[in-house]
């Protein structure tokens, strides 16, 4: 019933199928489920437009309107959702852990923040090539309230700790506990909550991380969710 020529057009409806799977994941879901769109909108027309009456029948032309008019509300579900799971990963938690392989599990509010002993880093941004003046806690200070080891306590299997950071949109990075002790590296690693004064704004704060002197801002996490320390097994 079908010539070579009709290939692309089921390409297209596999295409489609697939990128409705990507949407439903998430974090491409408006594209994808606008490119699906277009795709099951084509393959219908073509049914519609180019198959005789012998091969599109009234059962087989009700079943695939209906499972056009499905694909369409799928879509309007997938972006929906996909829009609201953008607009929460823009904004951090009002508060962060400190958990793990301590001896005292914190949770930090950004008043709490506000009460404890304040340091201000000013650094020269990479991106945008201007200096900004950050306040907030210093890291290795927050550390020590929770317990974790630090100055002469901080040798033998501690030395294997690291630290691992999370935002709120899942990104993370890691740091070894050595490079965050004074008595070891000036890292001066900060927890802020103000830029040149002000609140950290969206897709920031309220807390980040600034560490002024890594040559990339790459560990500088934004919207910072939970900082957990993690003691690797020593090997036998």
């Amino acid at each position: 019933m079908f010539d070579a020529g009709h290939d692309g057009w089921f390409r297209a409806a596999r295409r489609a199928k697939a990128d409705f799977r990507i949407g439903i994941l998430g974090a491409r879901g408006r594209d994808a489920a606008a490119r699906g769109i277009i795709g099951f909108w084509m393959t219908f027309r073509y049914f519609n437009t180019v198959m005789d009456d012998s091969g599109w029948r009234g059962g087989m032309r009700r079943n695939f309107r209906i499972t056009t008019i499905l694909l369409f509300a799928s879509a309007g579900m997938i972006w929906a959702a996909s829009s609201g799971a953008q607009k929460a990963a823009t904004t951090g938690p009002a508060q962060f852990s400190i958990g793990g392989a301590v001896s005292t599990p914190l949770t930090i509010s950004a008043d709490d923040l506000k009460k404890m002993p304040r340091t201000t880093l000013r650094v020269m941004n990479p991106h945008s090539q201007k200096m900004e003046a950050y306040e907030g806690v210093a890291l290795a200070a927050l550390l020590e309230k929770a317990g974790v080891p630090h100055g002469e306590q901080l040798r033998g299997t501690a030395l294997a700790s690291c630290l691992l950071v999370e935002a709120a949109d899942g990104y993370r990075v890691a740091y070894s506990l050595a490079e965050l002790d004074a008595g070891i590296q000036d890292s001066e690693v900060l927890v802020a909550d103000t830029m040149d004064g002000a609140p950290l704004g969206d897709g920031v704060g309220p807390v980040r991380l600034v560490a002024p002197h890594d040559k990339r801002p790459a560990r500088w996490v934004r919207m910072v969710k939970a900082i957990t320390v993690v003691k690797l097994p020593s090997e036998r």
